[in-house]
């Protein structure tokens, strides 16, 4: 029976203890051997309770119960010394001939092998089984249940080779330094598949000798429950301690993958999550009352990158839509009725869901809080100097300077990312703005602020005034304050009464029929007026937007950038009294086979570390051992 004890903080805690029978007789001694995880043997009696007393390194004792036991079942042994030797034990009632070994390993059935008439034993060859965690069980082949299970490590004994080699050992500061990489198989024979190196500053990026690397992520963590400490310790060698400890691990940390019982019976779980070959995004249309409405067109736009698409639905009320896009981008969708007006539609997004993520303790990096304050403080204090600007003479000729006077542009300009897409006229800035005595957005439109465009006033048939905005004897049907849409009614007109013209940046009107709506993708919209609020203001009393009409940014793909690396050719870029601080030298995720790579060194005198890591392209594997004795 193996076992591990954790603490109230989930770390590990070293123990030792006592078995017990529920008369309270002694059976056997327990002791944790690493990380709080041991092993003791025990046969148990059916009928008995066991327990067991577990005291702490600080001397807290505890009573913890042992399993039940079953009056029916069996048990198994495995040991991994070149071949798997399997020994299994069952009650009286089980019949050997109704039982059979089965290894799975990455959701593919490896081997299976039925029991015969009193055999109790097994002995597999490992040599084809894949490296990684593999899943053993006993299983009864007429009831297709299984009996017993465990798991156990498959060394990969046909690892890949890395070399790396530097070009020099010792180099000066902003010198270019050659890596030279080999990567060969388990023959010597050079290999290929993808791999990722960096160097970093040894002092300033701690690196920590058995923290999870791609090894130890790929073919143990992460078919593995529960916290794991220090992962990569458990592949720094092949010694048979080592392997006694992962053996540990694999008895006391839970499968993760599936329920074995259920796949026995071919009942698979649904997938919550499918997976994500491209983005979809779903939502509602229906009518203001709830009522359900038909022929209704939605258009998908992108004003970022003038893209602009139509949907008809002509009776359902669910819609999705599909794309690849890059992260940052923001959507504009519009639903129309029939008569290309968004009046009386009620347009909902659904919301991205995420799976729940589960609380992982970290590994403390450093021992101490000294340790800890001390590498906080170097890596501030590298921080600083890298962000703090350099002071420079100015380099213009004396001449230059002296003979003519400097010159005073004065322009009234909208920063290029705060412009409106194609706006140039009819557009007025902060400093418009303040020309006027004008208090609200509202008092700017009567004072005549937007060239061509004025509140006006009409009718109804019950003689209800009503106020309207009118560019240039066209109704404005929509007002777009950040990016938000809102119906240029009565409401929409007091919303502009609360924005006071300190809070304004811009404004801009586009009159009904101008091209510029196209621009905007704007299907069914007379007019339209634009407001953009400065930097960290905000509505003081929104109102609900344009229920037709919504603004949404979901997670896109991560565009692709390029990792900066200095180089120092010239003697003006050597020269360069910008301090190189650099606590990552070199970067590149995309290597494919052995090469040459090269880079400048930082002003820091240093010990550079050097990590690759990668997956080699799959290769037949080769057994590395031969029995020719005969089947017994």
């Amino acid at each position: 029976m193996a076992f591990k004890a954790i603490g109230t903080d989930g770390l590990s805690v070293e123990v030792t203890g006592k078995v017990f029978d529920s008369a309270g007789r002694f059976v056997t001694e327990l002791a944790s051997i690493h990380k709080g995880m041991g092993r003791f043997s025990l046969t148990p009696q059916y009928g008995q309770r066991y327990y067991a007393e577990v005291t702490a390194q600080n001397g807290t004792i505890r009573k913890v119960e042992l399993p039940e036991v079953e009056r029916s079942g069996c048990s198994l042994t495995v040991a991994n010394w070149r071949r798997l030797l399997c020994y299994m034990s069952a009650t009286p009632d089980l019949d050997p001939e109704r039982l059979a070994i089965m290894i799975l390993c990455r959701g593919k059935i490896l081997a299976s092998e039925e029991f015969r008439k009193n055999e109790w034993f097994k002995e597999i060859d490992t040599d084809y089984l894949l490296p990684g965690i593999c899943h053993i069980l006993v299983v009864d082949r007429v009831a297709k249940i299984p009996l017993a299970e465990r798991l156990f490590f498959i060394r990969d004994k046909q690892p890949a080779r890395v070399s790396v080699a530097a070009s020099r050992k010792h180099i000066a500061a902003r010198k270019e330094i050659a890596l030279d990489i080999t990567i060969t198989n388990y023959r010597g024979v050079p290999a290929e598949g993808r791999f990722a190196v960096s160097v970093t500053d040894h002092n300033l990026v701690r690196q920590e000798p058995w923290e999870e690397n791609i090894q130890s992520y790929l073919l143990m963590s992460s078919d593995l429950k529960g916290h794991i400490e220090d992962p990569a310790y458990y592949f720094k060698d092949n010694d048979p301690q080592t392997d006694y400890k992962l053996d540990l691990l694999m008895l006391t940390h839970g499968w993760t993958r599936f329920d074995i019982k259920k796949v026995l019976l071919d009942i698979y779980p649904e997938h919550p999550y499918p997976p994500e070959v491209t983005q979809k995004f779903t939502g509602t249309i229906s009518g203001l009352s709830g009522k359900q409405v038909k022929d209704v067109s939605l258009v998908f736009s992108i004003l970022r990158y003038n893209y602009s698409k139509r949907f008809h639905l002509k009776d359902s009320c669910r819609f999705s839509y599909t794309a690849i896009i890059p992260d940052s981008t923001v959507f504009m969708v519009q639903a129309l009725n029939k008569k290309e007006r968004m009046r009386g539609i009620q347009l909902t997004m659904d919301q991205d869901t995420f799976p729940a993520v589960r609380n992982a303790v970290p590994s403390c990096l450093y021992t101490t809080s000294n340790e800890v304050a001390a590498a906080m403080q170097s890596y501030a204090d590298n921080y600083r100097q890298l962000t703090i600007p350099v002071k420079q003479e100015p380099t213009l000729p004396k001449l230059l300077a002296a003979s003519a006077p400097p010159a005073v542009v004065r322009a009234l300009t909208v920063p290029k990312e705060r412009r409106f897409f194609g706006l140039n006229a009819n557009t007025t800035t902060p400093e418009h703005l303040s020309a006027y005595n004008a208090s609200t957005a509202l008092d700017a439109l009567k004072e005549g602020i937007l060239p061509g465009v004025s509140l006006k006033y009409t009718t109804d048939a019950n003689g209800k005034r009503h106020r309207y905005l009118d560019c240039l004897g066209k109704p404005i049907g929509l007002i777009l304050i950040d990016s938000m849409p809102y119906a240029a009614d009565n409401d929409g007109i007091e919303l502009l009464n609360t924005l006071h013209v300190s809070m304004i940046e811009s404004a801009g009107a586009i009159m009904a029929g101008d091209p510029q709506l196209k621009a905007y993708h704007l299907q069914g919209v007379s007019g339209l007026l634009l407001v953009r609020m400065k930097s960290g203001e905000a509505l003081a009393q929104p109102i609900a937007p344009l229920p037709s009409m919504l603004m949404f940014a979901p997670f896109g793909f991560k565009q692709e950038t390029e990792f900066y690396s200095p180089k120092y050719e010239t003697a003006q870029q050597k020269n360069d009294p910008v301090p190189d601080l650099r606590t990552t030298l070199y970067w590149n995720p995309e290597i494919h086979a052995s090469g040459t790579v090269s880079f400048y060194t930082g002003d820091r005198t240093a010990v550079y570390d050097v990590i690759l890591e990668g997956v080699t392209k799959k290769q037949p594997r080769m057994p590395l051992y031969h029995d020719n004795r005969p089947e017994t």
